[in-house]
């Protein structure tokens, strides 16, 4: 991220300078008054990323955005992206990652991740949801999905695709077809060009290609975990 308007996009562009420092001030000032209303209370309290969370909400609704792509900041359970109803959640997959936080198992860390699941809602999932006997995290993640609510589980387990991006493409692909039932109408067609390798969709920081301003090729890729190098 070169700056904190990436963080927040419209139409795949990111954010103004303007309508996001009105979006982040709305955020503060409603932090500001729940500290002044209760100091102990735990809005008093909020982290960056909250605050930049309740702005990036704000941002959407300003802009009149129908649909919002929000990624967790940390797990899920206890995220502060969770104060969304959302109809449709995507959990791509279950690493060990962050266990001094999630927890030190792939049972753990899923259950924390599942906690993104609303009442009624349908899970697009990377993992396999017939090794739910034989995969703790599966297990855990399907039992966590039921216990809240979900309406639907769609799978396109991770075994099935040779690359990071066909997995993404076909991840992306339920997704949007789930978002296409709820809307009543064809979204996401430009997916279809994605597969071929020539569409628009593109994924920042992961295999981005670049150049220094001496002309030296650089390969970006953000990948933290042995399993998610592309």
């Amino acid at each position: 991220v070169h700056r904190v308007n990436e963080r927040v996009s419209v139409n795949s562009l990111a954010l103004d300078d303007e309508p996001l420092a009105a979006a982040l001030h709305a955020a503060m000032d409603a932090r500001d008054a729940l500290a002044r209303a209760d100091p102990h209370s735990p809005g008093a309290a909020v982290s960056w990323f909250d605050v930049m969370t309740a702005g990036a909400f704000r941002a959407f609704a300003d802009a009149g955005c129908p649909w919002a792509v929000v990624e967790c900041g940390l797990g899920g359970l206890r995220d502060s992206t969770n104060v969304l109803g959302a109809p449709v959640c995507v959990l791509t997959n279950i690493y060990l990652e962050h266990t001094d936080q999630l927890g030190s198992t792939r049972g753990a860390i899923a259950r924390e991740k599942s906690g993104i699941v609303s009442p009624g809602c349908t899970l697009v999932t990377g993992l396999d949801v017939e090794l739910a006997g034989e995969d703790e995290a599966v297990a855990a993640c399907l039992g966590e999905a039921h216990a809240r609510g979900v309406s639907r589980i769609l799978s396109a387990p991770a075994a099935a695709h040779e690359t990071h991006e066909t997995l993404n493409i076909a991840l992306a692909e339920l997704a949007l077809s789930e978002v296409a039932r709820v809307e009543g109408r064809e979204v996401g067609a430009e997916l279809a060009g994605a597969r071929g390798g020539g569409g628009p969709a593109l994924l920042p920081s992961r295999m981005e290609r670049t150049r220094t301003r001496m002309g030296v090729s650089v390969l970006v890729d953000g990948a933290h975990v042995p399993e998610s190098v592309a």
